[in-house]
């Protein structure tokens, strides 16, 4: 339940994320409210990029690795423990909700007692284009 939380905006229409180190794992929440965002796109090989994602650069606790909307539907990469989305249309405009969860064990170096984790983590929001919300070693510690 993120309703307690502090979220942290990143534009991008109005985007905000929140995030936490639990003792099994790295905990994750973004929402994004927009004009309209691009769920149908099915970009593929070297254009993979084009497609509504977060994208995860290695630090000294997490691998490369990408979560993204192919076609309407949520995909993530193998180090990614679970990941979730629901998407909404209304007179206002559209909301994009992504949770996702990396236990302990699909990071580097982490255990129940650390501390806090090193991410590097990117979005694409069509149309809205490329943020870089939290990057080069972005620090998130245990609550």
């Amino acid at each position: 339940d993120w309703a307690d939380d502090e979220f942290t905006e990143f534009g991008c229409g109005s985007g905000q994320y929140s995030a936490f180190l639990g003792s099994d794992g790295l905990y994750v929440f973004y929402k994004l409210n927009a004009p309209t965002i691009e769920m149908d796109r099915a970009y593929t090989g070297t254009d993979l990029w084009q497609n509504v994602n977060l994208q995860f650069w290695a630090t000294d606790n997490l691998y490369d690795g990408w979560i993204m909307i192919y076609s309407g539907k949520l995909y993530h990469t193998g180090f990614i423990t679970d990941a979730a989305m629901t998407h909404s249309v209304s007179e206002s405009g559209e909301t994009l909700y992504i949770e996702f969860f990396i236990a302990n064990e699909h990071m580097k170096n982490v255990t129940a007692d650390t501390e806090s984790v090193k991410v590097d983590i990117g979005g694409q929001f069509w149309p809205n284009g490329f943020k870089a919300f939290m990057r080069d070693g972005f620090v998130i510690s245990k609550k």
